[in-house]
């Protein structure tokens, strides 16, 4: 299937607020939305999500303080020396089908999991700890963000 191009004047904008609702055909259109302007624009921008303002900046500091680090203090957090597949991502590390380098950063984190958990035992892949960089309050704002993004989607076991 090719979804087909069109050209667009600005991005599109997308109120996630009934995804929370019991309704099907509310959370329906909302996915709708999605779908239809990751095939035809490619990019969205996402409203009524409640995350915090302060949260939102919390993260984008961290982000800035993380990449503004010098190349080798980066480095000394590359995810492929992380066992469980997490870290720094410098950029031209990943390269698609395209056979060309991305030309972007990352900083990779994911479920953490001490040494003992039976997925880091059993050897499951991207489980384990996050390799936390030494910046002051990067961790914290990235915790703090993240359980704010995912807390209401997750169901108690």
């Amino acid at each position: 299937m090719t979804a087909a191009k069109s050209s667009f004047t600005e991005l599109p904008t997308i109120d996630i607020s009934d995804l929370a609702c019991d309704d099907l055909v509310r959370r329906q259109a909302v996915a709708d939305a999605i779908g239809q302007a990751a095939r035809e624009v490619g990019f969205f921008y996402v409203t009524g999500h409640g995350i915090a303002p302060e949260l939102i900046a919390g993260i984008r500091a961290a982000a800035k303080e993380i990449f503004a680090l010098p190349m080798e203090r980066k480095m000394a957090y590359y995810i492929g020396q992380s066992k469980s597949h997490k870290g720094y991502v410098p950029e031209g590390e990943e390269i698609y089908g395209s056979g060309k380098p991305d030309h972007k950063e990352a900083f990779d984190i994911g479920f953490q999991a001490a040494d003992d958990h039976p997925f880091v035992v059993a050897k499951t892949p991207l489980i384990g700890a996050n390799e936390w960089p030494d910046v002051p309050e990067f961790q914290s704002r990235v915790l703090a963000y993240y359980d704010a993004v995912f807390r209401p989607w997750a169901s108690p076991v």
